[in-house]
């Protein structure tokens, strides 16, 4: 092998490895390490977004509504980079990074999905966001996820039928 061909492969592993981790990778993992120790996570770029005050209104709705164990995540477009591009790549990698039984939202980039990996039947707790989307949606994302908590809440409690 020529000392040229050396120094190019050397020159390319030095570059690989002190390129920096892909931004959406943070955003994701960011979002998954914050939600282990709490179920709602705002990052401070997400446009939607919601106020501290919004976020804490969902940590007690979650509560107080038979909906927990759920997690949601609010995130820049940026994360949808993440494995795939798209919000249901995001959801699938948070349930996985978390790797926790629950309901998952996300709204990335004001993209709203969500998923279960738990005691709803299978593609319920997406047809319940776009239930919530479209009764809640031109009142706010707060609003919207809100109406999302309650419904799986209800699915939970198995008062669901009677809501809707």
């Amino acid at each position: 092998m020529s000392l040229r061909r050396v120094a190019s492969i050397v020159a390319v592993a030095a570059l690989l490895a002190t390129a920096p981790a892909a931004h959406a990778g943070e955003l994701v993992d960011s979002a998954a390490a914050a939600l282990r120790i709490d179920p709602v996570y705002v990052h401070p770029d997400a446009e939607p977004t919601l106020t501290d005050a919004e976020a804490d209104a969902l940590r007690d709705r979650i509560r107080e509504s038979g909906a927990a164990p759920t997690f949601i995540a609010v995130l820049p477009a940026e994360a949808a980079g993440q494995e795939g591009g798209g919000p249901e790549d995001v959801l699938r990698a948070l349930a996985r990074a978390i790797d926790r039984p629950g309901a998952y939202a996300v709204v990335v980039g004001g993209r709203f999905r969500a998923g279960s990996s738990t005691d709803l039947p299978s593609g319920l707790a997406g047809d319940l966001a776009t239930e919530a989307f479209e009764e809640r949606r031109d009142e706010g994302l707060a609003a919207t996820l809100e109406e999302w908590v309650d419904l799986v809440g209800q699915a939970r409690t198995g008062t669901l039928e009677e809501a809707t």
